[in-house]
């Protein structure tokens, strides 16, 4: 070997020269001295990432994708090391690379190899993590370690979405990952105030799903007060949070949010929602909260049929004497009604309303005149559909709260409403307004319906941009 070349500054000419990955690939191999240095300009001129999937067992090419020919285990992969290449394929920018298989991204787990540590890199944005319904103190000290260990090395991490049971350490982790952007926390009983606090002073936190459904709500309250904090999340625009009432009515009213614009609420049935008043508080918190801003509600909360009182007055009993669970008769503590909503009534930004509750909202035609006043602006609508109660329980809006929305929602796009069809009839149609200006494009009416081309009828006469039509029928 020419003593040149072991001068690093002519060496390093030399290989700059070299217009082929070949020739790095075989000076690499050539000697020690050479080997780093050659594989640092092979790493660099690396354009995808396809060499390195080559190297993975069961792994081929098919249709554009990689697909996994066969159960790839945990420890070949360890021992190949494709998880931690070396710091120059942590530095390596691939581009037009062919993207993997989704199945790719889940590597079964048979045996104690741990591969999160090896995952990890400078340009994670997004992180998924899961566990199993038990908890795992082993998957949990590894997830810990390695969010600790993303928390220095990948600066730019903007997503994070945990599923399971989580550990106090792995909370602990979480909550130290301020640079957020987007936060998935499924924990079920796990869920921590201390971590909902932290999360709370997120600076740059946009998007928020949290279910909790066991948190101390009157703890989570004086701990809030205890923080002293004046602008919790500070940038949240989409909150998704699961949980009973009483804990969504104190986690919003510790809001201080100016941007929120979505808000998803998933109401645990499993314990009591009270009574009206405690539906009340909520949405008089969402309306001191939110009412400049919100575009977006929507709310989910199922109740069983068996645990609601049925009315047995013989005046709404049915033909075959089952007992008729009427909206009007306001006899359920877990019962929504239109008037419930008032303090949502002057929320002139919502553009979509999605109330998807058992049994549904009780409306009736006259609600519907105050509903197109309140939110004017609205594009849709969803207010239920018969539910597995029937027949004891029906619906009181006709066809005249379709006309209701026809005049009175000029932005309307889709709309979704039980409705009882026993009113319909051709003199009912003949009287609708000849030249109907709505621009809805989809509509899919629930009813207990006898004539469905009297229903097609009177949709497309209300209706006349309809695209789609979907009428369910309930026997």
């Amino acid at each position: 070997m020419h003593q040149a070349l072991l001068i690093d500054e002519i060496f390093e000419n030399v290989l700059d020269s070299c217009s082929d990955g070949h020739s790095l690939s075989r000076i690499a191999r050539t000697c020690r001295a050479w080997n780093d240095p050659a594989l640092d300009r092979l790493w660099k001129r690396l354009t995808c990432i396809v060499p390195l999937l080559n190297l993975i067992p069961g792994l081929a090419k098919v249709d554009g994708v990689y697909v996994s020919l066969g159960e790839v285990s945990v420890s070949r992969l360890a021992s190949l090391h494709l998880l931690c290449f070396t710091s120059e394929v942590h530095r390596s920018a691939p581009k037009n690379t062919p993207g993997p298989h989704s199945h790719i991204t889940t590597i079964p787990s048979t045996g104690p190899v741990t591969v999160l540590p090896s995952a990890n890199g400078p340009t994670i944005v997004d992180l998924d993590l899961g566990f199993r319904s038990t908890s795992s103190e082993s998957s949990n000290h590894a997830a810990h370690e390695f969010l600790l260990d993303v928390r220095q090395s990948a600066p730019d991490l903007a997503s994070l979405s945990i599923r399971g049971l989580a550990s106090e350490r792995l909370l602990t982790a979480v909550s130290s990952l301020s640079m957020l952007r987007t936060l998935s926390l499924r924990l079920g009983y796990t869920m921590t105030i201390d971590t909902l606090i932290a999360i709370s002073k997120f600076p740059v936190l946009t998007e928020l799903e949290v279910q909790a459904v066991a948190i101390d709500v009157e703890e989570m309250k004086e701990n809030w007060v205890l923080s002293a904090e004046l602008d919790t999340f500070p940038a949240l625009a989409t909150l998704n949070i699961r949980g009973t009432i009483d804990f969504i009515d104190a986690f919003i009213r510790n809001m201080r949010s100016k941007h929120l614009h979505e808000l998803q609420l998933d109401i645990d049935p499993s314990a009591p929602s009270g009574n009206n008043n405690t539906w009340d508080a909520l949405f008089n918190a969402i309306h001191e909260r939110f009412s400049n801003t919100l575009h977006d509600l929507t709310i989910e909360y199922h109740t069983e049929a068996a645990s609601l009182p049925v009315d047995t007055n013989d005046t709404h009993n049915t033909t075959n004497n089952t007992p008729t669970i009427s909206p009007l008769d306001g006899k359920f503590h877990d019962f929504l009604n239109f008037d419930t909503l008032y303090p949502l009534s002057n929320m002139r930004n919502l553009r979509r309303i999605m109330l998807d509750t058992s049994p549904p909202l009780s409306v009736c035609d006259q609600d519907f005149d105050r509903l197109v006043k309140w939110w004017p602006n609205l594009e849709h609508l969803q207010l239920g559909s018969l539910p597995a109660l029937d027949p004891t329980w029906t619906p009181q809006t006709t066809v005249k709260s379709l006309l209701a929305v026809s005049l009175g929602l000029r932005s309307l796009q889709t709309l979704i409403l039980p409705v009882a069809s026993s009113s319909i009839t051709t003199k009912v149609i003949d009287d609708f307004p000849a030249k109907a200006q709505s621009p809805l494009h989809h509509i899919s009416v629930t009813s207990s319906l006898s004539d469905q081309d009297m229903m097609t009828a009177a949709l497309n006469r209300l209706f006349p941009s309809l695209d789609e039509i979907e009428i369910h029928t309930e026997s």
